[in-house]
């Protein structure tokens, strides 16, 4: 549902199952342009790895780049008062247990404790905050234009095509020895060859002409 509502804006998606490691952050950089800014929207569980995993991801991106903005979209501590969301007690065995206990105190939640919509709604409301609709509306015309246009052009090709296949075909069956042909491909064929069949060169040099003919006068549309 998520990689959905983020595929409308065109924004990546990526699920890194704990800390991201030096390469999803290398192929990030990989995929940015340079000079552009890279906003980075974290949604994570609200305990002491979630809250540590954004700053990880916070200092190794600022890092790689000149021109970064991030935020935790959620979980977020005031969702869980919001929405009224079930903590349960953090892992007393996390590294980051103490540190978070003393700023939280020993509660977390986890991030599929959010209702889907509500989720949803966090992450496009996020989006919506740090992109420029009319840029993205032209953008999306743009490509709603040329994706017309493709579409278009490729029938008509291929319905050129058919024509001027035809016009090659009849030129050829009627204009080349089929019996010699024949008879040259079955020989080869006795001695364990591949067939070496081909087209006259002053045969091929009338149908090309004929078919360039088809082309500048338009009657291959016909």
């Amino acid at each position: 549902m998520t990689r959905r509502r983020t595929s409308v804006y065109r924004c990546a998606l990526q699920v890194t199952r704990g800390y991201p490691s030096l390469t999803v952050i290398r192929d990030l950089s990989q995929r940015v342009p340079e000079g552009s800014r890279l906003v980075i929207l974290y949604l994570g569980d609200f305990d002491p790895s979630g809250e540590d995993i954004f700053r990880h991801i916070s200092r190794e991106a600022r890092e790689k780049f000149t021109n970064v903005t991030l935020e935790k979209v959620a979980l977020r501590e005031e969702d869980i008062k919001r929405f009224g969301l079930p903590p349960v007690p953090a892992k007393r065995t996390d590294p980051r247990y103490k540190k978070f206990v003393r700023r939280h105190g020993n509660r977390a939640v986890e991030l599929d404790a959010l209702p889907p919509q509500v989720l949803l709604e966090k992450v496009g409301e996020a989006i919506l905050r740090f992109t420029d609709l009319d840029a993205q509306a032209r953008s999306n015309y743009e490509v709603f234009l040329f994706s017309s246009g493709s579409q278009l052009v490729d029938e008509a090709l291929g319905s050129l095509r058919t024509r001027l296949l035809n016009a090659a075909l009849t030129h050829l069956r009627e204009d080349l020895d089929a019996e010699a042909q024949v008879a040259a491909a079955k020989e080869a064929l006795r001695t364990y060859l591949k067939p070496q069949l081909t087209v006259p060169d002053d045969l091929q040099r009338r149908i090309r002409g004929e078919l360039a003919q088809m082309l500048s006068s338009g009657s291959g549309w016909d």
